[in-house]
């Protein structure tokens, strides 16, 4: 080791050269760490995008179902009143809408309980959700008076009202349909 003949420079170049790869390392392992981090933070943002999607459809249908009843419209029977209401109920679950899911739904329980399949994506997330809504469907009795042969006659007609709307998940499935993580 003779610092005048120039030996000493090629420890330096080693050590140097030994300092430039272990930082090269350090920064390629830091951006992979990164990017895997960001990939993780857009999956976290495409699940709950989904899950507000499923939630706001669930709050959507329980506020505009308190809201449906017959409008005026009389009819022969309570059963054939409840009929309508379970129609205009299911018709409303079934065209409710600012969210975009797939439903397919149908009456459970004897009439009691609207079950719903609700399907919703977003970016690398999908959920499947089984959503029961149970609803108070009253039927209101009137008594009319209607015109029988020229003679006065008092007749009973049913309206209804739909009161009470809560919802419950059966089941939940959330699935990654693929992107994410490098």
């Amino acid at each position: 080791m003779k610092k005048k003949d120039g030996y000493v420079i090629i420890y330096v170049v080693f050590v140097v050269l030994f300092l430039c790869i272990v930082a090269v390392g350090s920064c390629t392992s830091a951006l992979n760490n990164l990017k895997i981090q960001n990939a993780s933070i857009h999956q976290m943002q495409d699940r709950y995008k989904a899950e507000g999607d499923i939630e706001q459809y669930m709050a959507e249908v329980c506020v505009a179902g308190e809201k449906v009843n017959s409008n005026g419209h009389l009819y022969l029977s309570a059963a054939e009143a409840k009929g309508h209401a379970k129609l205009d109920f299911s018709n409303l679950v079934n065209s409710s809408g600012s969210i975009t899911c797939d439903k397919t739904a149908g009456w459970v329980d004897g009439g009691i309980e609207y079950q719903v399949t609700l399907e919703t994506s977003c970016g690398s997330t999908r959920i499947i959700a089984v959503v029961a809504f149970r609803a108070n469907i009253a039927a209101n009795e009137h008594t009319v008076t209607v015109m029988v042969d020229g003679e006065e006659k008092e007749d009973t007609k049913y309206d209804y009202e739909i009161t009470d709307v809560t919802s419950k998940y059966l089941s939940y499935t959330l699935e990654s349909t693929g992107g994410g993580s490098e």
